[in-house]
């Protein structure tokens, strides 16, 4: 028998034959795939199930034995929870009430009595405190409670006006932009999932502290117009006006209305983008070109691609010479076809330019030569990490703003942590895998080698390291 239980996260799980599921994805047909909670480590259970209505079925064994008192266990919890949401019942009884017909295997899996009764007037006070949900931008009423970190400090740092259709709220408390201000490189990325229903989009920016990345300002956007960005970074920098003077590189991902909004509100800064986003950029266009099953069934085509990703790995003045050079040896090699064409003129549109016409994202931006031999970072990948640990920790997609917020002040607790740790004099180094940084070492010595390898030869080494 399978049934549905609420997590302590608000999101679904599924529990069938004494294993509890977590929610994967669902297919367009309205099919929902499940995979083992215990997905992850140190288990990393392979047990996958799916269903369609209540028809459940598991497509996938498990590593480990069911469990059923633990789902027994959740499935009380789950009721108390609701319980106390749905009834005027005292704490005590409504415990009480809920453990009826529990077997004591299941009943000793719970916490202590106290500390569920006490659970019960925790979720009331929230349920309370919160009201109700909002699901218009017009509705959002927050609480100062409600954007107070645990210092305490304000958290809310603008919320607009209640009528504005483009209305954003940007969350960071004092601290936390003293913190930002100080820091010479910023990472600012968005994520959709977990932005609540009224928003397109969380917004964070990151800066780089002692070669950790970490999150201090969270924005709310209705929207990914230049606008937008442009007002959320002038609010910043007419809090703290260092911001202008300090910052020096500023790593996003290849979007024209941020770029934008970056180098007119910090003309100073080396706008970057993601080296990574850049070779998924280059993939997309080999499959919209019909080129990619070429490019994963030849090893030497494949370097050959990679090649160019390379040219991120030569002086941004040497890019247009380098990159006819490599273009005619492609067409040599390859085969000068329509697709091959296709593919050059999109390199030279998009990412090379032309003597009398500039590309839509400039050499500059994706030069990585440089960020390598000064030892900054060439991806946002540390970024695009934290959207996925703070996606999971949410357990739900486009949750409720008020939940969000929640997320965001522990997330803030936790980053706290972690700067007093850093400027304590803890040592993390850029790159944290011992291949990371063996691979980086080896690609420095090959850039050292700029002036005096043929340009052929120097993206050919180049090229192994793409992949890295």
């Amino acid at each position: 028998m399978s049934k549905l239980v609420r997590s302590t996260r608000g999101g679904e799980k599924l529990h069938y034959r004494g294993f509890v599921y977590t929610k994967h994805r669902i297919s367009d047909e309205g099919i929902t795939f499940w995979r083992c909670e215990r997905f992850q480590g140190p288990t990393f259970c392979r047990g996958r199930a799916r269903s369609s209505g209540s028809d459940v079925t598991e497509t996938q064994q498990h590593c480990h034995p069911p469990a059923p008192q633990v789902c027994e266990a959740k499935e009380v919890a789950a009721l108390i929870k609701e319980t106390a949401l749905n009834t005027t019942e005292g704490s005590r009884n409504v415990v009480d009430a809920c453990l009826v017909g529990a077997s004591n295997e299941a009943i000793v899996r719970l916490p202590k009595f106290g500390n569920l009764q006490r659970g019960v007037k925790r979720v009331r006070d929230a349920a309370e405190h919160h009201g109700d949900i909002p699901h218009r931008l017009r509705d959002i009423n927050l609480p100062g409670i409600e954007t107070q970190t645990e210092n305490p400090e304000n958290f809310l740092m603008a919320e607009g006006n209640a009528g504005d259709p483009n209305r954003m709220i940007i969350l960071c408390c004092r601290t936390d932009l003293n913190r930002l201000a100080e820091c010479n490189t910023w990472f600012a990325d968005g994520t959709f999932k977990v932005a609540p229903e009224m928003f397109m989009q969380l917004w964070v920016i990151h800066g780089l502290v002692h070669n950790r990345v970490l999150p201090f300002v969270y924005c709310f956007m209705p929207n990914k117009l230049e606008e937008s960005y442009d007002r959320i970074l002038r609010t910043l920098i007419n809090a703290s006006p260092a911001i202008s003077s300090n910052v020096r590189n500023v790593y996003i991902d290849f979007e024209k209305a941020e770029e934008n909004a970056f180098r007119a509100c910090i003309p100073r800064a080396h706008i970057h983008g993601c080296f990574f986003h850049f070779g998924q950029a280059i993939w997309r266009k080999l499959q919209n070109l019909q080129l990619a099953s070429r490019y994963l069934a030849e090893t030497h085509y494949n370097h050959r691609i990679s090649m160019f990703i390379a040219l991120a790995f030569c002086d941004a003045s040497d890019v247009r010479q380098r990159f006819d050079i490599l273009s005619n040896d492609f067409l040599s090699s390859y085969g000068d076809s329509q697709e091959h064409r296709s593919f050059l003129e999109y390199m030279e549109t998009t990412w090379i330019g032309r003597t009398l016409r500039i590309p839509l994202f400039p050499p500059e931006m994706r030069n990585c030569k440089d960020v390598t031999e000064q030892n900054l970072p060439r991806t946002n990948n540390s970024v695009e990490s934290w959207h996925n640990a703070f996606e999971q920790a949410l357990g739900s997609q486009h949750p409720n703003i008020f939940k969000v917020i929640e997320a965001l002040k522990l997330e803030q607790v936790r980053v706290n942590g972690l700067y007093v740790h850093l400027m304590a004099g803890e040592e993390v180094p850029l790159y944290q895998r011992k291949e990371y940084r063996n691979a980086n070492q080896r690609l420095l010595a090959v850039i050292q080698r700029y002036n005096t390898t043929p340009a052929l030869d120097y993206l050919d080494n180049c090229a192994h390291y793409v992949a890295q």
